[in-house]
């Protein structure tokens, strides 16, 4: 009816009072009968056969009553849950669709209003990331993403990154510098012995030239002197000859004016003949 105030429907749980109870089911036999029937069956003659077979297959009746009965009330009992089961699950899809849309609204709301704090703390966070320059970068989606839990392991993360890059780039530099003054070093070194080699190698080139010309003097001394040695042997044995002396006895050989040659075994006589001075009228 329009206008007739909705009865507000309670949420408080109530739990479902047995559906079963234990008491109500009933054997073919009850305790008493039981006690009854064994207490007979204990009284038998156990000396008589026919007595004892009679009252076994009492006792056999009864165990054979009791476990089908039993058997079967477990059976009836076991489809209890499937049936309760089926009618849950009716009464639930009569609601769910609308606790699952009701409750999306009230995610949705809790999501904004926690997106719209979120929001309000990006800034610092931005410069507090700001702070960590060997990072790599991240969006303002990634940070928004991120609960309060989130963003402190996040940000540790960060500087631990930062951290180990800037030692990274510590050690680079002092690695470069090092390398560097190593360099000059070197070439400190390589130039100092360089000169030393050079004067070194100055030194050796001037102490065999000096060998050299030593050597090449006391050779041309040598053949100097086995030349001069050569040759004299060579006029005393020519002028020892018969042929040398009826030549300069035949050309008329003075010592005071001539020149005598010997230029392979060949003798020339050069005779300075006149000399006159002449004086020229210009």
């Amino acid at each position: 009816m329009a206008g007739k105030a909705t009865k507000k429907e309670s949420t408080e749980i109530v739990v479902a009072k047995p559906i079963f109870d234990v008491e109500t089911v009933k054997f073919d036999y009850t305790e008493a009968t039981i006690k009854e029937l064994v207490k007979q069956a204990n009284k038998v003659d156990l000396s008589d056969l026919e007595a004892v077979r009679e009252a076994h297959k009492v006792m056999v009746k009864i165990r054979t009553t009791l476990t089908e009965q039993g058997l079967e009330f477990r059976r009836q009992i076991n489809e209890i849950p499937k049936a309760i089961k089926a009618k849950e699950d009716g009464y639930l899809a009569l609601s769910m669709d609308t606790e699952i849309k009701l409750k999306q609204v009230l995610d949705d709301d809790k999501q904004a209003k926690i997106m719209e704090a979120r929001q309000q703390l990006l800034p610092m966070k931005r410069d507090q990331l700001a702070l960590l320059v060997h990072i790599r970068e991240v969006t303002d989606e990634e940070v928004l993403a991120m609960d309060d839990k989130q963003w402190v392991a996040f940000y540790q993360d960060m500087m631990n990154v930062n951290a180990t890059e800037i030692q990274r780039l510590k050690d680079k530099e002092e690695a470069e510098a090092k390398a560097e003054e190593e360099r000059l070093a070197a070439i400190e070194e390589g130039k100092k012995q360089g000169a030393k080699e050079a004067e070194e190698k100055a030194e050796r080139e001037k102490q065999e030239a000096k060998e050299k010309e030593e050597r090449e003097a006391k050779e041309a001394e040598e053949a100097q002197a086995k030349k001069e040695e050569e040759e004299a042997q060579a006029k005393a044995e020519l002028e020892e000859s018969e042929k040398y002396k009826d030549f300069l006895k035949k050309n008329k050989f003075n010592p005071k004016t001539d020149k005598l040659f010997n230029v392979d075994g060949e003798l020339s006589i050069y005779r300075f003949v006149a000399k006159a001075k002449i004086k020229i009228k210009k």
